[in-house]
């Protein structure tokens, strides 16, 4: 049986290798239904013959994916790609023990992305105070 911070990272729709990059292995099924360089593959033709960037959604979670060596395997991962990364600071959900990166931790991780090449945009929260925020009111039952 999944935990809930387990299902909650099941429920990002992320290829299970980036999960396992990110968080260590959760021993999901899905696992077995996405292979992270097919999917990459597609991603790289699609770019080509569209000519327009990627944008790849990468949520920071504290403690789990928002430090440096995360960011060095995500610039590993998308290196010389046409693609931009998108920051998105984990907003808190009561009952979930999972936590928002510190304003520094997440200018340093996307500092790190663009000085070694990689586009970065970062979402800034609003609505937080009220439990609003993106990602909030979806796991309010």
């Amino acid at each position: 049986m999944l935990s809930l911070e387990e299902e909650f990272l099941k429920t990002l729709g992320l290829p299970y290798q980036v999960v396992k990059m990110c968080s260590g292995d959760l021993g999901a099924p899905v696992a077995r239904k996405y292979d992270l360089e097919e999917i990459l593959a597609a991603v790289d033709t699609y770019a080509e013959k569209t000519r327009r960037d990627v944008t790849y959604e990468y949520t920071l979670l504290a403690g789990i994916n928002d430090g440096i060596d995360q960011a060095e395997e995500l610039v590993d991962l998308l290196r010389d790609k046409q693609c931009t990364v998108n920051l998105i600071p984990y907003n808190p959900v009561e009952g979930i023990h999972l936590g928002r990166p510190s304003g520094a931790n997440i200018t340093a991780f996307q500092r790190f992305l663009q000085e070694n090449g990689i586009q970065t945009t970062r979402r800034y929260t609003k609505g937080d105070e009220i439990a609003a925020a993106c990602g909030q009111l979806a796991l309010i039952s």
